[in-house]
């Protein structure tokens, strides 16, 4: 398993599988993705905010 946090969202994303463990690159890769997924889900509760509506 492994996990990296969401800061703008106060929550985290964790993958997990069985058999191997993660290598550096993967873990690496989780890292960004989740850097990605903070962003957008930042992005998105703007935009679904109440005042931000006409």
């Amino acid at each position: 398993m492994v996990w990296a946090p969401l800061p703008g969202t106060g929550t985290a994303l964790v993958v997990g599988r069985t058999g191997a463990p993660f290598r550096a690159r993967e873990r690496r890769q989780v890292s960004a993705l989740a850097r990605i997924v903070d962003t957008r889900l930042i992005d998105l509760s703007r935009r679904l905010h109440p005042s931000n509506q006409e």
